[in-house]
């Protein structure tokens, strides 16, 4: 089947540069007020400058909110998700959607070999599906008006 050129963008085409990231040995406190500052859902937790979790909006409410724990006692490496699911630069958008989809996620950190490199979020997939459609359907309409 052929895929037209538009579905086959690659996530490094697509991906936020800019990830925002914090030490596995910072408390969940700590992570709530840096994703305040930085008006961001999600923080990529590191070891060694290396990615390992991440930690997001929801893991602070589930994780230490609605079990009445301490913030400033509880650390990021208790919360975060794991084993980090990611893709590289190199992935089809539509890898990147799929793999979303099976775990349930919303974003994806992008690592060319063992360094972040990026971020894809549902959102970023969303939006440029959204635009590819409509260009098909401006596309259809002037060769319909032909």
């Amino acid at each position: 089947m052929h895929v037209p050129i538009a579905f086959r963008m690659r996530v490094g085409e697509v991906m936020t540069r800019r990830v925002v990231t914090i030490p596995s040995t910072a408390t969940a406190q700590e992570a709530s007020e840096l994703m305040d500052r930085e008006n961001i859902g999600s923080l990529v937790v590191v070891e060694e400058a290396r990615p390992v979790g991440i930690i997001t909006e929801r893991d602070l409410v589930r994780k230490v909110l609605a079990r009445r724990r301490d913030p400033k006692e509880v650390k990021v490496s208790e919360i975060m998700s794991r084993p980090l699911i990611y893709v590289t630069p190199d992935a089809f958008l539509s890898e990147a959607a799929g793999l979303m989809g099976r775990h349930n996620i919303r974003r994806l950190p992008v690592i060319e070999g063992d360094r972040l490199v990026g971020i894809i979020t549902m959102y970023d997939v969303i939006r440029h599906y959204r635009e590819t459609i409509y260009s098909i359907i401006d596309m259809l309409s002037t060769l319909a008006k032909v």
